[in-house]
């Protein structure tokens, strides 16, 4: 009985120490799991660190303004600057003012449209639906220059390649509309060639007032649509080559 008692004891130990054995590697399977996905989580919360743009705070709507309902999107040269370097800054910069000229050319366009239809009481000359067409490319320059831009400043600060090339094929087609501006004497446009239009000819025969107002407007526009395509090319030329 002695030696049963013994014999009974020594199997409640072994079975003591197995359970401790099998206790201690579950722990220690708990402890590489809980490592492991520590280490995924840590690499998740780094990668999505640095697809925000170095912590740029896109939630920030603060472009064109800071106001609603003007708050359209975050915009941030100084941001920028800041978190990315001077290399980066300087290439949405140029983009950013290429947009800027574009957008003022559209301006003096519409203004210029409401002007001459209002001068001039002819519709075979100059009809007053212009306004119209000065008001959709104020609109088109709007919408479209600011998709550039933000797909632009996205696309380097995240950075984002999607974005960078959906920012360069828009400006590709607005760059196109910009050259046909600087030359087109039609409608609203106010190109090189509306000196040689039979609208003109036929303000000049009328004796207008307002004739020599045109052909200056004629002149400053041409050469602003100029400046804003050769600006646009020598920003995409920058972008491409970054």
């Amino acid at each position: 009985q002695g030696r049963g008692d013994r014999g009974a004891c020594a199997a409640a130990a072994a079975q003591k120490r197995e359970v401790s054995g099998g206790a201690a590697m579950a722990a220690a399977g708990r402890a590489v799991a809980g490592s492991a996905f520590r280490g995924v989580t840590a690499g998740a919360t780094a990668a999505t660190r640095g697809a925000a743009g170095s912590e740029i705070d896109w939630t920030n709507f603060n472009y064109p303004c800071s106001g609603e309902p003007c708050n359209l999107l975050h915009f941030d040269l100084a941001e920028l600057r800041g978190k990315q370097g001077d290399a980066v800054f300087t290439v949405v910069r140029t983009v950013y003012a290429w947009f800027l000229l574009s957008f003022g050319v559209v301006c003096l366009n519409f203004l210029n449209s409401f002007i001459l239809a209002v001068a001039i009481d002819s519709s075979v000359i100059y009809s007053g639906v212009n306004v119209v067409y000065g008001l959709f490319n104020f609109i088109i320059a709007s919408v479209c220059g600011l998709f550039v831009v933000y797909n632009i400043y996205k696309g380097l600060a995240v950075p984002s390649p999607k974005a960078k090339r959906n920012g360069q094929a828009v400006m590709v087609v607005l760059l196109i509309l910009s050259f046909i501006q600087m030359l087109m004497g039609a409608g609203n446009t106010n190109g090189f060639a509306n000196f040689g239009t039979d609208r003109m000819a036929l303000a000049e025969a009328a004796d207008l007032g307002i004739v020599g107002y045109w052909k200056a407007m004629t002149v400053i526009e041409s050469l602003l649509w100029m400046g804003a395509v050769g600006l646009g090319v020598f920003a995409f030329w920058r972008l491409h080559t970054f």
